[in-house]
């Protein structure tokens, strides 16, 4: 279950325009990645989705090598990992958790080419109804060549990685989730989300603020 954090246990810090985020910053080379990222209590992310409308990410605690997030709707999530589904999650109506998380393959410190295959086992609860189930979900995550792309908060030199969710029974796949990686951010300024049915949702960095 997700607790909420108190205010006092992470600094507001001012946020950067989009004009400046990504003017006079260096570059990494795509090339070079380390280790999985770090994040502090009160690193923000100010993202545009494909309507225009504005979508923010912001950590608020960090524990256990997990790290939790809220969103501008209020909606807590953890993650382990950036490439990981979540963890743990709770909305208005549902929370969640993940009961084991199994993982084959290293994607850190990112290269081109490398993979790993990801089991989730989650339980899930409607609030409202009171009713629980379980399911499990499959992902396959492939590392792509590295490339420049453009968003509102500047051009980043970024690795592409490609993560699928198949169906067990049938390995079609039901949902791909592309994410634009910036080593010199140390966080993703792009992630496009694709479904089964031809919905496509997509994030774009417009602004960010890390914490010191």
């Amino acid at each position: 279950m997700i607790r909420t954090a108190s205010r006092g246990a992470y600094a507001l810090l001012v946020l950067l325009l989009a004009g400046c985020a990504g003017a006079g910053r260096p570059q990494l080379p795509a090339t070079v990645s380390e280790g999985p990222p770090v994040y502090r209590p009160g690193d923000r992310f100010v993202y545009r989705n494909e309507k225009g409308e504005r979508a923010v990410r912001e950590v608020v605690a960090v524990r256990d090598g997990r790290v939790l997030w809220v969103t501008e709707e209020g909606f807590r999530f953890e993650k382990r990992d950036p490439f990981i589904p979540m963890v743990a999650f709770e909305g208005r109506r549902s929370r969640g958790w993940a009961e084991s998380v199994r993982v084959e393959g290293e994607l850190w410190p990112l290269a081109y080419r490398k993979r790993s295959r990801i089991t989730i086992d989650y339980r899930r609860l409607d609030k409202r109804r009171g009713i629980e189930r379980r399911y499990s979900e499959n992902w396959r995550c492939r590392v792509n060549r590295p490339r420049s792309v453009e968003v509102p908060a500047g051009t980043f030199e970024v690795f592409k990685v490609v993560c699928k969710r198949f169906d067990p029974e049938t390995e079609e796949v039901t949902r791909t989730h592309i994410w634009y990686w910036a080593p010199a951010l140390g966080h993703w300024v792009k992630r496009v989300k694709k479904y089964a049915d031809g919905r496509r949702k997509e994030l774009e960095l417009v602004a960010f603020a890390r914490a010191l």
